[in-house]
């Protein structure tokens, strides 16, 4: 399946994270699916969401299917509607929980990764 465009929400919430020094790629595909934001470091995948992905069931359980492999490889995926980035004082308020999210992840990753090493 070709990349497509980002969307508008999805730019938003993307130059946002930049701002706060966050490293990503837009439309990333992971072998698996293509995902709206990745951040490598924490290997955390971010998917901007229309509402559809929240009231149809076959949207939904579609969903379940994309993130089981990469669940499995250890990428965690989080959906964000839409509408929450349309509200600047949620947009903040998301960037600023995902830059702490990152960091947690990054020194969780590293802590995994150092284990396989001792071992």
């Amino acid at each position: 399946m070709p990349n497509r465009e980002p969307t508008l929400e999805e730019n938003i919430f993307a130059k946002a994270l930049i701002a706060k020094g966050i490293e990503l790629k837009q439309q990333y595909n992971d072998g698996h699916k293509t995902v709206d934001i990745y951040i490598p470091k924490a290997k955390l995948d971010i998917e901007v969401d229309g509402m559809d992905h929240f009231m149809l069931p076959k949207q939904i359980i579609s969903d379940f299917k994309r993130e089981y492999w990469s669940e499995r490889a250890g990428y965690h995926t989080i959906h964000i509607p839409n509408h929450f980035i349309e509200n600047q004082d949620y947009l903040r308020r998301m960037v600023d929980a995902l830059v702490d999210v990152v960091k947690l992840r990054e020194e969780e990753l590293l802590k995994l990764k150092l284990q396989k090493l001792m071992k």
